[in-house]
């Protein structure tokens, strides 16, 4: 793509001129000249790759101001101008821009800026259509958690294998004091020293599943 930025070039000398500084949060404070500058960068010519990707009839679609390509991602447009408005040589991002026929599309964007002392010149922007590789990303991480929700599911079944393991032992204790309890209650006479040991047993136990549980 090649753009003509000079619409705006009044509007970075003023901000100079104010000693601004960053334009970035200057643009965020005043959306106002933000919306004046997306009106004046035009789109002055498109290679065919650029009609193909972004679904123009011709190169002559595309000519018009930058705005309408940066309805999802306005926020690299302002990068964009602050890059050139602290004079870098050029700018690269992964971001979303809209297409003629309406389809946003994950690309990497590189501008080459002309010199800082060159204030007419234009813009070089190229872009690499990387849908494919955020389809990808998409997809992997979507398994990754796929992966980490079976992980928890593994890893909660263990757990209650173990609690259950844990937990035989004193039911277990608590049923065999429990019966001997009541021999030796029912015997002739009541062996009631034996059965105060087996319910202290009893209540042992019973702290113990208690403390497993907890």
């Amino acid at each position: 793509w090649r753009v003509d930025p000079r619409g705006v070039k009044k509007l970075l000398g003023d901000a100079r001129d104010a000693g601004v500084t960053d334009l970035v949060a200057h643009f965020n404070r005043h959306p106002e000249l933000f919306e004046l500058a997306m009106d004046s960068i035009i789109i002055a010519e498109v290679n065919d790759l650029t009609v193909q990707l972004f679904g123009g009839r011709s190169s002559l679609d595309f000519i018009r101001p930058i705005r309408s390509y940066w309805k999802a991602r306005p926020d690299t447009l302002r990068r964009v101008i602050g890059a050139r408005y602290r004079g870098l040589p050029q700018y690269t991002e992964e971001t979303q821009v809209c297409g003629i026929d309406g389809r946003v599309v994950d690309v990497v964007m590189s501008m080459a800026f002309p010199p800082p002392h060159d204030i007419d010149g234009d813009c070089l922007v190229g872009m690499i259509d990387i849908t494919d590789r955020r389809q990808a990303e998409t997809q992997l991480r979507e398994l990754q958690d796929e992966f980490a929700r079976s992980a928890r599911i593994s890893m909660l079944s263990e757990l209650t294998a173990s609690i259950a393991h844990e937990l035989r032992q004193p039911l277990a204790a608590i049923t065999t004091h429990g019966d001997a309890t009541v021999r030796w209650l029912s015997a002739t006479p009541p062996a009631v020293d034996r059965a105060l040991k087996g319910l202290e047993s009893i209540s042992r136990a019973s702290d113990r599943a208690g403390a497993i549980i907890q």
